[in-house]
């Protein structure tokens, strides 16, 4: 079997620049040599299975595309983990670990430049993601070749990726929407600039400069840290930037169209979807402006149907369980005894949303953080959109509570204050406020002040770790 990614690496022009860290500008050539090198150091290494310090480096990719060469199975690790062991654990003796300290030695590997794409050992499965998903316990997600290259090939048709475009790279790769931006970036033949996060915007900016980078992937929470440190230094170079990717957690329509008029040339594109599931939907902000709220319509070769509880296929604009089918889907879990489970060929999402008449799917919430008050379902995500248009608020999050007193079911909404001058009156304005534009059922019962909203570092609300304080 014939791995595309490695072919298209080896088709690229030697001395195209491929990937620019801190450390290092890597060509194509470059590339090569080291995935050639690594090839080499795990020629020896009869485990199937190997697990990698997802650091940000040229190394990483190397021993990710020599697995597909080779036939193993590639799986990331977060470098932030305190127990890598744990995952390595999951594969028994047939488990390998590389990390830093691996890559002097492969450094120094004597090596043969490789010059096919064919692979060592027949394997379809290309690789695992782990996922603790909402339950914590971390399960891994098995992607197949096929799967990988069919969803990056979509996701580039959509986006309009071309070779000469040159990505800040703003997310770890630990993850399935990093991991899958390298994936089109090789495709396409691009230029990747490795960056971590946003936490130095200097260096941000002197690489989007220097290098005249025309595309940005990150997630929502890093273009609102950017925009709201630098003000509307972004649009500097509105010219100049062709496309943003966005995904991994939701954003507000006027979040969604702040950043539209602060970047009118460029396509803003952002994505939903689940790393058993990954680009299900696109939505394109500035060409689907009227359905701005939504999170788009299927991806190429993806098609997405609603049921409700009772198995039943919803009509238009009724609310229940998201459930999806196409190129785009994983081939099952592994190292854990959770199932999938399918609505005859469609994956059950466990997403609560719904369908318009336009084929727009606008997604309401986890299913199992749909808050039930009173026998009517209510999404926070709803309420949330609702009280971040709010002036005097920055960010809020709700969450289903038990009053201790009658045993009733009610909303707790947590805000951060952007005007502390308000902080006798805020509760008030906040319920006349929403009063104005939600059913009764909808609006909190109770609203406290908090100094952050707790998230992932992908931008999702930690709702758990809200629960925990309010159980304090």
């Amino acid at each position: 079997m014939k791995i595309q990614f490695i072919e298209s690496l080896l088709n690229k022009p030697k001395n195209a620049p491929f990937l620019i860290t801190d450390n290092n500008n890597i060509s194509y050539n470059d590339f090569l040599i080291l995935l050639s090198k690594t090839i080499s150091y795990l020629n020896n290494k009869t485990e199937k299975y190997v697990f990698i310090n997802a650091e940000k480096n040229e190394y990483t990719l190397a021993t990710y595309f020599a697995c597909f060469k080779m036939g193993k199975i590639a799986a990331f690790i977060d470098p932030l983990s305190k127990f890598p062991e744990k995952f390595v654990d999951l594969a028994g003796k047939d488990g390998l670990y590389i990390s830093n300290k691996d890559y002097k030695k492969i450094s120094d590997s004597d090596y043969v430049t490789i010059s096919s794409a064919e692979q060592l050992e027949h394997n379809e499965m290309a690789e695992i993601v782990f996922t603790t998903g909402t339950t914590g316990e971390p399960k891994g997600v098995l992607l197949s070749h096929k799967t990988i290259l069919t969803t990056a090939i979509n996701i580039n048709k959509f986006t309009g990726l071309k070779n000469t475009d040159i990505e800040m790279h703003m997310m770890p790769i630990s993850h399935s929407f990093g991991l899958a931006r390298i994936r089109c970036c090789i495709l396409e033949g691009c230029t990747i600039i490795f960056q971590n996060g946003f936490g130095n915007l200097a260096s941000f900016f002197n690489s989007l400069e220097k290098y005249n980078a025309t595309v940005i992937s990150t997630v929502p929470a890093g273009m609102q840290f950017l925009t709201k440190l630098t003000k509307n230094k972004i649009t500097d170079y509105k010219s100049q930037i062709r496309i943003i990717e966005l995904g991994s957690s939701p954003m507000s329509s006027k979040e969604k169209l702040l950043l539209s008029n602060l970047l009118p040339e460029t396509d803003i594109c952002m994505h939903y979807g689940l790393t058993e599931a990954s680009r299900s939907t696109f939505l394109n902000f500035s060409k689907d402006v009227k359905y701005i709220s939504s999170v788009g319509k299927p991806n190429i070769g993806t098609e997405i149907s609603i049921i409700d509880e009772k198995g039943n296929k919803c009509k238009e604009n009724q609310s229940g369980e998201i459930c999806i089918k196409g190129t785009n889907l994983f081939s099952g879990y592994i190292f854990t005894e959770k199932s999938p489970s399918y609505y005859n060929e469609y994956l059950k999402t466990g997403d609560y949303g719904y369908l318009n008449k336009d084929g727009y799917l606008f997604f309401e919430a986890r299913k199992d953080e749909m808050m039930n008050i009173s026998g009517k379902k209510v999404s926070p995500l709803e309420l949330e959109k609702y009280m971040n248009d709010i002036s005097f608020i920055e960010d809020s999050a709700c969450i289903e509570i038990q009053n201790r007193k009658t045993g009733l079911v009610e909303i707790k909404a947590f805000v951060v204050l952007s005007d502390n001058s308000l902080i006798d009156s805020f509760k008030n304005e906040i319920k006349i406020i929403l009063k104005k534009n939600m059913e009764y059922y909808k609006i909190p019962t109770t609203i406290a002040n908090i100094g952050i909203i707790p998230r992932s570092q992908n931008g999702k609300i930690l709702r758990n770790k809200l629960k925990e304080v309010e159980a304090c």
